[in-house]
């Protein structure tokens, strides 16, 4: 690992810039990924301790997407989720198709949770342009959130997204994901399903 230097910005973070190996995270889409860290790895903040079983790296070459407008396909994903000791839980996740390994969707944002009950927000930018706001509720190790606001840059291309719903399940070592997407050409209905181990 290269010796840590200051960012550029003068804030006083330090950057510590990992290269892994190709089977480790996302690294093979992404290339090493950059860490922006104060101190030593940080303690997990106490409102998240309910979101604690998303947190490490999750991986499935087993993703299955349909939808009334496409054709069936099945796509590999990697997600991340961690902290860095603030009360949120980061994230990033992305894609590839299942022959060519080409890169696909991909996805970076935040899970905050409401103090003292079990209501949780997530913020999600993704590379179609397209951001969201999801809200809803953490149960055990079940997270549910629907969005609440859907913001797209002016030339996506169309339809438009009107809603999405998400909902993340873990059982032992295996984290499920299932999405549920309607747009202004096709009613509410299921598109992505997954099953990813922890790596």
């Amino acid at each position: 690992m290269q010796a840590p230097v200051k960012d550029s910005l003068g804030s006083g973070c330090t950057l510590i810039d990992k290269t892994l190996n190709r089977e480790s995270w996302n690294h093979t889409l992404f290339g090493p990924r950059p860490l922006c860290r104060y101190g030593p790895g940080p303690k997990m903040h106490e409102m998240i301790a309910p979101l604690s079983w998303l947190l490490g790296k999750w991986r499935s070459e087993g993703g299955k997407g349909i939808y009334p407008t496409i054709k069936d396909f099945t796509y590999g994903e990697e997600v991340e989720f961690f902290h860095v000791g603030q009360p949120n839980i980061q994230f990033t996740c992305c894609s590839w198709k299942s022959e060519s390994k080409a890169p696909l969707h991909r996805e970076a944002g935040f899970i905050r949770i409401k103090p003292d009950t079990n209501k949780v927000a997530m913020m999600i930018a993704q590379n179609t342009g397209i951001c969201e706001i999801e809200e809803g509720e953490v149960t055990g190790q079940k997270m549910e959130t629907t969005s609440q606001s859907v913001a797209r840059m002016s030339f996506s291309k169309p339809p438009k997204t009107l809603k999405v719903s998400r909902t993340f399940k873990r059982d032992g070592d295996t984290l499920e994901q299932v999405l549920y997407m309607e747009t202004e050409n096709t009613p509410y209905t299921e598109h992505l399903r997954i099953k990813y181990t922890k790596v």
